[in-house]
């Protein structure tokens, strides 16, 4: 192996328990940061590999799903995540775009953004 193989292989090992870190933040701050009156949308940010998760767990009467949902999800993106592959943080439930509006007086307008923004200053 060469001196330039090594390091390319450290680079890229690297890169990897960056981007699982700031994909397990981004998932964290999202939920902590979305409006909260049933926990469902806040429990159905969803960090997938590869493709984005498509579908709405639990309801909001029924949280507990998306909650073990959100949980397994971030175990089994820590687990498999591996470069080049895309990593996701979706939400499927039916009101996320206008909770992100401002439709909630719980969070302002663009809370999914600023999460965003929040969790990559705090990792690099």
């Amino acid at each position: 192996m060469t001196e330039t193989t090594r390091v390319i292989g450290q680079l890229e090992d690297f890169v990897e328990v960056f981007i699982k870190n700031l994909t397990i933040k981004v998932t964290d701050e999202l939920a902590s940061e979305t409006p909260k009156l049933t926990t469902w949308a806040a429990s159905n940010w969803i960090p997938s590999v590869g493709s984005p998760h498509d579908v709405v767990v639990g309801s909001k009467i029924a949280v507990g799903a998306a909650i073990d949902a959100q949980n397994n999800g971030k175990t089994i993106f820590a687990k498999t995540y591996k470069l080049p592959q895309l990593a996701f943080v979706t939400n499927n439930v039916p009101y996320i775009i206008p909770l992100n509006e401002g439709s909630s007086t719980q969070a302002p307008s663009g809370f999914v953004q600023n999460a965003i923004a929040k969790s990559i200053k705090s990792v690099i």
